[in-house]
């Protein structure tokens, strides 16, 4: 056949197909109706494509849109579009609906248009299509396909149980769907735990080739819930050797359980490794454990010490039983720190009584054994054990292991307790008791709880096991003593101590001779005060200079109150020859005891050296009085005048400032320079209004007026001046004596309202500031807080007088009790400067340290904390708080340098709760700066040193966990 032949075959069929359809055009635009049931018939014989055409032309061939036939032709034509997968068959289906909502055949277009719907995934929809299908009207097959996709899109919509039910009026059919159903039927029946149904349904379909795998895995999974693990094993065996995908880390875990189960965990092991190595992430707590325990009895303790951490979590018998087999993991791998911390969190848990006793005993003797002990639990996890365990025949071990943890753990309050619970103690035992005593009482005493310490040292004195520690008790015996103020108690121990057979090979024992100096010096006993310090400062043995500097003032001062002014002046100089920071009180001391003695060219030169070479000094102010003063004794008018006026000019708010002035207006009266002492003694008047020294330098005026003639002008001065009316100073001056002398009678209710109306009266009397002053200590003694502060502040406002000093105090003290931090600090910072006693400028520093720090001015704490640790009365308290401020400063401020050298010396002066966070800070800023070793050792130092302290040592271990994983541990 050639090429021209061929053709015409082709092209032959396709003329004679157009002139058919020419034909069949004009018949159905000539009979709609034949049209319509010759596409009904095709549609019936599923020739969608040809019937669509027809239906097509029925549409087209009238104009009447509600004609039943062209509706009609409408659905079918939709229904060949769905049938043929045409794009636009939703779109014919949905315009038909919203069109003819009436028509009968809407309901089955919705079935159409849900299956449309289903066919592209769109579940929801599907379901609510398939909401106005009246199924009723459905035929078999239909209601089946409509059950089936139903359940399916309620399945995807996560509406199991719907699913279930819908699925379920397939499950006796015979269709395409019926398996399909079937299947998933039994998949929801699996998930909602209900594994017969499950299996029933399974077993029915596991020949099924679309199915034969899933099944024969989920069959395998009721099985294994089901502890038929022969039956399992036939089933997953050979799935899990043909699985490759997502299917087989669950196979491989359900074996490995079922080896497990039945305790061969050799034969476990291999599906274990292969379930851990592809499902780690998401492995659960429970499957974790069992991995790590079949590890464990395969002797692999490394990866049993992984599974074992994952497997740790809520309180229950897993976390138990991990923390208890990860303690013997570390064990046998040489970890006993943290073996000891594994145990320790097993024995918590009482989930299974023998784990927790085996634990118990592990973790007990772990702690003796790397001296630490995480939580302070060492010493009563004995006891626990001991009690809870009396029948054990480890219970003697026990015993043996408690004396020496009394001590390692250094935790003394609970290894007191422990010990006097015990009532047969061994010789050991009651070698550790006398220790334990004697410590425990040393941090009573550093909290001062000095009536406790004292029974307790007394209790460590009477045990004679070390003779040292009997010794040293006596010696903490009388400081607790002389604490509490019991001096001839103190006494009586000191000495006591000082005569007991190697007392003198004590760290302490030169402080006994300086603390009888003191004792004896408090009871103004100066002859035994001067032989006791003396007895100190020529001991040839270790002591501290500081204390050695403090005693030879003290033999200063000694001498001097029993005018003995020549060995006074020689200790002195002794005493500003040791350079101990005390030089301004010294060369202050020997200045006056030179007066005292007659040599007032000597006392000023001595002046003279304190001013020039201390001038920071709290005594520069004292020292220039007293050099003027000394002038004015050597009729060196001029230079008195000198140091007096520039002690004014220098110290404005001195409470020498208006004696200078009174003074220099003397010496200009005296001289007869008139004008000048009238200017100087007007500036009394002006500055201090109202106070006793203005009443003086206005009597002195008036003289000077009256000497000059010049009464009437001393009227027009005086009459400007409030106080200086006579009758009204009179009234003023009853009013007040009134009031002061129920003060002096001790009636403070009667005062209070006496004063009050005196200062009603005169608010700015004569006697305003002592009426406020002596009110002010009457409120504070009634209670009323509030009341007294207002009337210091009123006394504070005032220029300043011989009551500033104290109410400034007071004031500061009451702010601070009332946590008034600003106001505070503004009364101490003032109290600094006026402050009349040593002791009363170091507590000034020492709350404007606190003051600053409670306002988080870190600068400002750090500059009052370095002031205190320069004031020549801190003592050791004070010391340790300064650094321990400036330490918590820097740390707020980020400067971690400067914070860890402050905590470090902190650290080293205190042993008590400031010793213990002090320690974690150095620890902290080690690892915060990387330093991950000197972090790590300086926790197990904490956990060793400050075991009382839980707080800062459980802050400590939190630590160590966060230095494991910066170093990936």
């Amino acid at each position: 056949m050639n090429r021209h032949s061929i053709i015409k075959l082709l092209v032959l069929p396709f003329i004679l197909f157009n002139y058919a359809l020419i034909g069949q055009q004009t018949a159905v635009y000539d009979d709609p109706a034949a049209a319509y049931n010759s596409g009904r018939s095709l549609f019936e014989r599923e020739q969608y494509g040809a019937a669509a055409e027809a239906f097509s032309e029925v549409i087209h061939a009238s104009s009447d849109k509600d004609d039943i036939m062209q509706v009609n032709a409408q659905y079918y034509a939709a229904v060949c579009a769905m049938e043929m997968e045409h794009e636009d068959a939703e779109y014919r289906l949905t315009e038909f609906i919203g069109s003819h909502p009436e028509n009968t055949l809407s309901k089955k277009a919705y079935f159409q248009l849900g299956k449309i719907q289903f066919s592209n995934g769109k579940y929801s929809k599907t379901l609510e299509s398939f909401k106005q299908v009246e199924v009723p009207d459905l035929d078999k097959e239909e209601k089946t396909e409509f059950f089936y996709k139903k359940g399916y899109s309620q399945y995807k919509t996560k509406k199991a149980s719907r699913a279930k039910t819908s699925f379920s009026k397939v499950l006796n059919t015979k269709s395409k769907y019926t398996p399909y159903a079937i299947y998933y039927y039994a998949v929801i029946s699996y998930e909602e735990g209900d594994d017969k149904a499950a299996a029933e349904n399974f077993e029915k379909i596991k020949d099924n080739r679309a199915f034969r795998k899933s099944v024969r895995n989920y069959l395998a999974h009721i099985y294994h819930r089901a502890g038929e693990y022969d039956k399992m094993m036939e089933l997953a065996i050979p799935a899990y050797n043909e699985a490759s995908g997502k299917d087989k880390p669950g196979l491989a875990l359900m074996i490995g359980d079922a080896y497990y189960q039945s305790e061969d965990y050799t034969a476990a092991l291999p599906y274990f490794e292969f379930y851990e190595r592809t499902s780690r992430r998401s492995m659960g707590r429970k499957e974790a454990y069992e991995i790590g325990y079949t590890f464990f009895m395969n002797e692999n303790y490394k990866a049993a010490m992984q599974n074992f951490q994952q497997a740790i979590g809520e309180d229950d018998e897993i976390t138990q039983n991990a923390y208890y087999h990860l303690g013997y993991c570390y064990l046998q791998t040489g970890q006993k720190k943290f073996a000891s911390n594994a145990f320790s969190s097993a024995l918590k848990l009482d989930f299974d009584p023998d784990i927790a006793e085996d634990a118990l005993f592990n973790y007990a003797k772990l702690s003796m054994e790397v001296s630490t002990d995480p939580y302070n639990t060492a010493i009563s996890a004995l006891e626990d054990y001991i009690d809870q365990y009396q029948d054990s025949p480890r219970v003697d071990e026990a015993y043996s292991y408690l004396a020496n943890l009394y001590l390692s753990t250094r935790n003394f309050k609970e290894a007191l307790s422990s010990v006097e619970r015990i009532k047969a103690r061994s010789t050991a035992l009651q070698e550790a008791y006398q220790k334990i005593c004697f410590y425990r009482g040393i941090e009573l005493f550093n909290s001062g709880d000095y009536a406790a310490a004292v029974l307790l040292f007394k209790k460590a004195a009477v045990e004679d096991h070390d003779k040292a520690i009997s010794a040293e008790a006596n010696l903490w015996i009388g400081e607790a003593f002389y604490r509490q103020n019991n001096v001839w108690a103190a006494i009586k121990y000191y000495k006591e101590f000082l005569n007991l057979p190697g007392a003198n090979k004590i760290e302490g024992y030169s402080t006994a001779y300086y603390n009888l100096g003191y004792t004896y010096f408090n009871k103004k006993d100066y002859g035994n005060a001067i032989t006791w310090f003396g007895k100190f400062v020529n001991y040839s043995g270790r002591k501290e200079a500081r204390l050695v500097g403090d005693a030879l003032l003290r033999l200063g001062d000694c001498y001097f109150i029993r005018k003995d002014y020549n060995q006074a002046i020689s200790y002195y100089n002794r005493a500003i020859r040791s350079g101990d920071g005390k030089t301004g009180y010294a060369l202050y001391q020997k200045a006056i005891t030179q007066g005292a003695s007659g040599l007032f060219n000597d006392k000023a030169k001595t002046l003279k050296e304190l001013i020039n070479s201390q001038s920071r000094s709290t005594y520069t102010d004292d020292a220039k009085y007293e050099l003027a003063v000394t002038y004015m004794l050597l009729n060196k008018n001029e230079e008195a005048l000198r140091w007096f006026n520039k002690l004014i000019a220098d110290h404005p708010n001195s409470r020498f400032a208006v004696k200078s002035m009174m003074k220099t207006g003397l010496i200009y009266y005296n001289q007869n320079r008139n004008e000048k002492a009238l200017t100087t003694l007007k500036r009394v008047v002006s500055e201090y209004p109202g106070t006793p020294d203005s009443r003086e330098a206005l009597n002195s005026i008036r003289n000077i007026y009256i000497d000059q003639n010049k009464v009437n002008e001393y009227y027009a001065y005086a009459e400007n001046l409030s106080f200086a009316d006579v009758t009204v100073s009179e009234q003023d001056s009853i009013t007040y004596i009134a009031a002061e002398n129920l003060y002096m009678e001790n009636d403070c209710p009667e005062a209070i309202k006496a004063f009050g109306s005196y200062l009603e009266r005169f608010p700015y009397g004569t006697f305003a500031v002592n009426a406020s002053y002596y009110k002010a200590a009457c409120e504070l003694k009634a209670g009323n807080k509030e009341d007294a502060l207002i009337d210091l502040a009123f006394v504070i406002k005032q220029p300043t007088s011989e009551f500033t000093g104290n109410s400034l105090l007071q004031a500061a003290r009451l702010s601070m009790e009332m946590q008034k931090w600003e106001e505070a600090l503004d009364y101490y910072s003032r109290l600094v400067e006026l402050a009349e006693h040593k002791d009363h400028e170091l507590e000034a520093l020492e709350g404007m340290t606190d003051c600053n720090y409670k306002l988080d001015k870190w600068a400002d704490a750090i500059t009052a904390a370095m002031m205190m640790l320069a004031n020549e009365k801190v003592d050791d308290a004070g010391i340790n708080k300064a650094h321990y401020i400036m330490a918590k400063s820097y740390m707020a401020m980020n400067n971690l340098e400067n914070a860890r050298i402050e905590f470090g010396i902190t650290e080293n002066l205190a042993d008590d709760k400031k010793g213990a966070e002090a320690k974690y800070m150095v620890a902290y800023i080690d690892y915060a700066t990387g330093k991950y070793t000197e972090a790590e050792n300086g926790i197990f130092e904490l956990s060793d040193n400050y075991a009382s302290y839980d707080y800062w040592v459980a802050k400590g271990f939190l630590l160590l966990s966060d230095i494991y994983l910066a170093n990936g541990n």
